[in-house]
C-alpha cells in the first residue's frame, strides 16, 4: 500500500486544495505480458499488452482486491478528515471494472527474460548474451524473469555488476 497526499497525480484541483489517497499495488504478479515487434521498421514502436490481472487462475485479482480491502479499512479510519470520492469501493468492484482501471507501478521487468535458449519466454542467458544473436548483450531490468517486490533500482545494479564481471572474466 502507498498513501499520498499533496498536488493530484493527474488532473488538476483549485489552487490551494489537495488530495490524499492510498493505493494497493500487485508487487508479484502472475499475469504474463508481451512484447513484440509490429514491424521490421526500427522506428515502428512495439506492440506491448501488460495484460493485467489475467492469469488464468485469478490469482493476481484476488492478491490484488485483497489489498483494496485493507486500503478501504485503512481509509474509513480517515473518514473524519476526508470524504471517499468513490460510491463503490475498489475492492467491490467487478473483475472487469478493475481490470479497466488496474495501471503499472512504473517498473516493468522481464520483456527480455533471463533463461535457458528452449524457454520460449527467455531472451537472454545467464551472461546477458540474447539467444541467436552474436555479440549482443542485455544488462538492464528487461533480463529480470520476475517482477521484484521492490523498487527495481537495486536488482538492476546487481545484475549490471554480474555481468560487467562476467565481461571483464
Amino acid at each position: 500500500m502507498l498513501p499520498t497526499a499533496g498536488p493530484p497525480l493527474f488532473g488538476k484541483l483549485p489552487p490551494g486544495r489537495y488530495e490524499a489517497g492510498i493505493s494497493a499495488f500487485l508487487m508479484k504478479p502472475v499475469s504474463r505480458g508481451q512484447v513484440r515487434l509490429r514491424s521490421a521498421d526500427p522506428l515502428e514502436p512495439p506492440v506491448i499488452d501488460p495484460a493485467f490481472l489475467t492469469d488464468p487462475d485469478g490469482r493476481d485479482v484476488a492478491v490484488l482486491r485483497s489489498g483494496l480491502r485493507k486500503v478501504a479499512d485503512l481509509a474509513e479510519t480517515l473518514r473524519p478528515l476526508a470524504a471517499a470520492t468513490d460510491a463503490i469501493p475498489a475492492h467491490a468492484l467487478s473483475d472487469a471494472d478493475l481490470r479497466g482501471r488496474v495501471g503499472t507501478y512504473w517498473h516493468p521487468v522481464g520483456t527480455c527474460a533471463v533463461g535457458p535458449a528452449d524457454d520460449p519466454r527467455a531472451v537472454v542467458d545467464g551472461q546477458g548474451t540474447v539467444h541467436g544473436v552474436t555479440n549482443l548483450r542485455i544488462a538492464d531490468a528487461s533480463v529480470l524473469p520476475t517482477v521484484p517486490a521492490a523498487n527495481t533500482q537495486l536488482p538492476v545494479l546487481a545484475v549490471a555488476e554480474m555481468l560487467a564481471d562476467a565481461l571483464s572474466a
